[in-house]
């Protein structure tokens, strides 16, 4: 299996998930510019990571942690470095961390790793089906779908970062008019962002400099700029053009468009939610097709209802039969999403109503496309 594309079109959470479902084994290429990551895949687990711009990440998790000192750091990498070795095998060989504690922080530096995908806004992926063989490196095994979960519920959080601090071409300076400077202590974290902020770095370039993953550096910066202690070399909201920051007026945004989301499983319907609020759409969700029937008759009707066919209490084809007879939900828009692929499902889906019918596992640009179709027409 080939698969390629580009993160405008498909979301990582999608990618992983038909990664899953598939048990895919062989390895996910994602890059943006000079940063590559890698995954690595067997039976649709992930069980190792590595990325080109931090080759030394697990060394600066220690280093954060209080595991090993700088020195430390610095020291071992020479000797993995000359002796072409793994960061982790020199640490242990010289007795500064435990096999088992090396097991957890490297664990740790692939979720790490991957979850930093989830904030990249651009970017090109390849997965190739391959085989590998891992001698030095500690490999891992993340159960793919609660990893999407957790990394889903970190981009949540991001969104509300990236809202004070909007592009990472932004520019930072220190500021000069902090109430009550001298009884505020910074953790060293906190010291190490500080230290490299000179009004000329740009966001991005103080998450390479600084050597902390993506979000914590977001967090580090959220707390330095709402607590004062620094601030936009500009203000307003900024787009990236070139290497420039531009200031540009704030838009007032247009009413999101409601879909309704219908599907007894958890993972779906969280990975759902959080690629459809990604492309800007108030996301409900249903866990059965009584408890769908209740919220859209009851509570809100939705601009586009997708709606699962196998679930318990009622499935998906009575729902549409339902929905069908009430001049009041006839003309809402229904996509089938299901594992019901023969076409005998098919054919049964449409003549019942539905606008459109997808299979499980799917890609979310595919679904994506068919929604915009659908609630296009519906506005013409």
């Amino acid at each position: 299996m080939a698969l390629k594309g580009d993160l405008k079109t498909t979301f990582i959470a999608n990618i992983l998930q038909l990664l899953c479902l598939e048990q895919k084994n062989g390895v996910l290429r994602v890059t943006s510019g000079k940063n590559e990551v890698k995954v690595f895949f067997e039976e649709g687990v992930i069980v190792y990571a590595r990325e080109s711009q931090k080759d030394d990440r697990l060394g600066y998790l220690l280093k954060s942690e209080g595991i090993i000192s700088a020195e430390q750091l610095k020291k071992c990498l020479v000797v993995a470095k000359k002796k072409n070795q793994a960061l982790g095998k020199v640490l242990v060989k010289k007795g500064y961390i435990s096999p088992e504690r090396l097991k957890n922080f490297s664990r740790k530096q692939v979720e790490e790793i991957v979850c930093d995908l989830f904030c990249w806004e651009k970017g090109d992926f390849e997965y190739k089906d391959d085989s590998f063989h891992f001698e030095e490196e500690v490999v891992t095994r993340l159960h793919t779908i609660e990893f999407i979960l957790e990394a889903s519920r970190r981009v949540d959080e991001a969104s509300v970062l990236k809202k004070q601090i909007p592009s990472d071409k932004l520019i930072f300076k220190i500021s000069d008019k902090v109430q009550d400077k001298e009884k505020i202590t910074l953790n060293p974290n906190e010291w190490r962002i500080i230290s490299l902020i000179d009004g000329i770095r740009t966001v991005r370039q103080l998450i390479s400099e600084s050597g902390y993953e993506e979000f914590a550096a977001y967090k580090i910066l959220y707390s330095l700029v709402s607590s004062g202690f620094i601030k936009k070399s500009k203000e307003g909201q900024y787009r990236e053009r070139g290497d420039d920051v531009e200031q540009i007026p704030i838009k007032v945004e247009a009413k999101k468009k409601t879909i309704l989301v219908v599907d007894d499983m958890k993972p779906m319907r969280d990975i759902l939610r959080f690629s459809l609020s990604k492309e800007g759409y108030d996301v409900m969700v249903g866990i059965n097709g009584e408890e769908a029937l209740d919220c859209i008759f009851n509570k809100r009707l939705p601009d586009l209802i997708i709606l699962d066919i196998m679930m318990p209490k009622m499935d998906g084809y009575e729902v549409i039969r339902q929905l069908r007879e009430s001049d009041a939900t006839k003309h809402i828009p229904v996509i089938f999403l299901t594992a019901k692929g023969q076409k005998k499902d098919v054919l049964k889906g449409m003549e019942l109503g539905a606008n459109d019918y997808l299979v499980k596992p799917y890609i979310f640009a595919d679904l994506h496309g068919k929604i915009e179709k659908l609630i296009g027409e519906k506005e013409d």
